[in-house]
């Protein structure tokens, strides 16, 4: 309250007192919990201000009304509020917590425990007893059995938005191999799921160096799939890629597309390269390799009966390959194909040449088609990464190939990218060759005049265009391949910091549940 008491007589001095009084007599209203805040001091006694809103202060959980959760924060440990838990890859986590699970939580390790009493470290992450079940307690839980028995199990709940739990006849992770494994998944051919190979004892696979190719995998076999099409499934009881290792899988080592069947754990340190090359697609992409076909997006070929005074078109699949430049008719991007849960597994398209076709004019080579299925968990970890992008030369460029994972659970900390690559410019004695496609939220590009490949939330390529002084006239860049993610919950653990590209958002990066 602003009251004046107001007199000639008074001085200064006295009008100083009477405000100073007036100030300290008067008590401020405070904030409850969930209001905003700036100040500790601008909550009610014993809240907290964190996040810009009042909290209660914690030591566990217990000390939280349902269903908040006692969260450390570097203003001390709060109930965390209801509406400031939920997380996804749209809505990251704030104040240095991490999204696991649907669900904002402290970050933990090996060497950093959880900072909340009796909260549990699953997979980087802190969880409460209850959502974690490691014996914790004798009750049962009401999730979903991987036992080999159909008995309710006190073993590891290991999702708190879809409980799974198992048993003690789990393998890695909770999950038993003799439930659930990768042939009840889609490498099936409508009759023989394996090709008839054996799945006794499979071996470990690891790849240690930056020089593994398909050779250094054990022996596949090839198996037909539900579009009369081949791919190669590879079976292994586990795979590593250690830190700074690259497994590279190339269509002139590997044509078909690659499957590579997990009995356990996949855990991506380094690099997985199905990309487009300069020197051909990846494993599965077009053109297959020794041949002339462009695949079913093949781009507009440049300087081609067709399209006689025009540069090249690029590649097509989930996204569209962006327009070629010069005097029309000009040559457009490919057609999309393909469904969103890549069945059938397909690979991606090449763009058009840059001189009429084959022999005359190098056209960007599409990503390749990878699927791992595991029956243990995916881990791409911070430094990891799985490029099946496009690449570039000096016609379009190629599209996006196709990574499908499955797994029970699945983390993306790393880098996940099927990207386009980047358009070319081809003048007979001055060619610009495009920019090959990286898994990362930047799209591929190569100079002036020639369209970008497609990244991020952007899954079309970008269009050619006509350069200064009589410059050749650009080629399109490659539009997005399809990324899915399936899992028992039908949504990874994608982390904020980590790169998906095409984005989640958009239509060329979709997720599912598992079959059961």
């Amino acid at each position: 309250m602003n009251r004046r008491f107001v007199a000639l007589a008074l001085t200064g001095i006295a009008i100083a007192i009477a405000a100073v009084t007036q100030s300290c007599s008067s008590t401020p209203a405070t904030a409850g919990i969930a209001e905003g805040c700036s100040l500790n001091s601008d909550c009610n006694a014993a809240l907290v201000c964190v996040f810009s809103r009042c909290h209660a202060a914690c030591a566990e959980t217990r000390d939280c009304p349902t269903p908040e959760r006692c969260t450390a924060t570097e203003s001390g440990s709060v109930c965390l509020l209801d509406q400031e838990k939920a997380c996804s890859a749209a809505k990251p986590c704030t104040g240095g917590l991490v999204c696991a699970e649907s669900q904002c939580r402290n970050a933990c390790s090996e060497m950093q425990a959880c900072g909340i009493k009796d909260q549990v470290c699953v997979r980087n992450a802190c969880f409460d007893p209850n959502e974690v079940d490691a014996g914790f307690d004798a009750a049962p839980d009401t999730g979903v059995d991987a036992g080999a028995d159909t008995s309710v199990d006190t073993g590891v709940v290991v999702d708190a938005g879809c409980i799974i739990e198992a048993g003690a006849d789990a393998g890695p992770l909770g999950y038993s191999p003799s439930n659930f494994d990768p042939r009840a998944l889609a490498i099936t051919d409508g009759g023989t799921p394996d090709g008839g190979v054996s799945w006794t004892s499979p071996p470990a696979y690891v790849c240690s160096t930056a020089s593994c190719t398909a050779a250094s995998l054990p022996t596949p076999v090839t198996i037909t799939l539900n579009d009369a099409t081949q791919a190669d499934l590879y079976i292994v009881s586990s795979l590593t890629i250690q830190s700074s290792a690259v497994l590279t899988l190339l269509s002139n080592v590997e044509p078909r597309p690659v499957i590579l069947a997990v009995v356990g754990d996949v855990d991506i340190q380094g690099d997985i390269a199905i990309a487009g090359a300069f020197n051909g697609p990846g494993s599965g992409g077009n053109p297959v390799f020794g041949s002339g076909a462009q695949g079913p997006g093949g781009g507009g070929n440049g300087l081609s009966i067709s399209y006689p005074n025009s540069a090249a078109g690029g590649g097509s699949f989930c996204g569209v390959g962006g327009g070629a430049a010069g005097v029309a008719p000009l040559a457009p991007g490919g057609s999309m194909y393909g469904h969103a849960d890549l069945i059938p597994l397909v690979g991606g398209s090449a763009g058009g040449y840059a001189n009429g076709g084959p022999g005359n004019g190098y056209a960007g080579a599409g990503g390749g088609a990878l699927q791992i299925s595991a029956g243990g968990s995916i881990t791409i970890r911070t430094v990891g990464s799985i490029n099946a992008g496009g690449s570039g030369y000096w016609g379009g460029g190629g599209s996006g190939g196709a990574v499908l994972l499955e797994a029970p659970i699945i983390r993306i900390s790393g880098r996940l990218g099927a990207n386009g690559g980047g358009g070319g410019r081809y003048a007979g004695t001055a060619e610009l060759q495009g920019a090959t496609a990286t898994a990362t939220d930047q799209p591929a590009v190569a100079g002036p005049n020639t369209g970008a490949g497609s990244a991020a939330a952007n899954i079309n390529g970008g269009d050619g265009t006509i350069g200064d002084g009589g410059a050749a006239p650009g080629s399109g860049g490659g539009g997005a391949g399809r990324l899915r993610i399936n899992t028992w919950c039908g949504a990874a653990t994608i982390d904020p910091s980590a790169i998906v590209s095409p984005h989640v958002t958009t239509v060329c990066a979709t997720q599912g549940t598992l079959k059961r």
